[in-house]
């Protein structure tokens, strides 16, 4: 099932929609008996999840890697907090 990922949510529902069968033609209350809006809706979240989120993750996390500076707050700037990712427990000194 290949479903263009470039439409909008609302196009991308009436095409799994339509790949189970779903027939717009008859009355609402024939549209509602039997049919698997189920099987439609995991074909939703697959399309979603497998197309765009896990893409975009996959994007995100090549590009920390490729730019590690990124992953921490301050990091792109180059003034990390030197107690970033530490235990805080401060004392009279003033360190981490």
């Amino acid at each position: 099932m290949d479903i263009i990922l470039d439409k909008n949510v609302n196009q991308i529902a009436k095409d799994c929609l339509d790949a189970f069968g779903y027939d717009r033609n008859l009355p609402v209350e024939q549209r509602m008996i039997d049919f698997p809006f189920n099987q439609a809706a995991d074909c939703l979240t697959n399309t979603r999840v497998h197309g765009i989120y896990i893409p975009q993750l996959e994007a995100t996390r090549e590009f920390l890697d490729q730019n590690p500076q990124w992953k921490v707050p301050g990091g792109s700037l180059r003034n990390v907090d030197p107690c970033w990712g530490r235990v805080k427990k401060y004392d009279e000194d003033g360190g981490c």
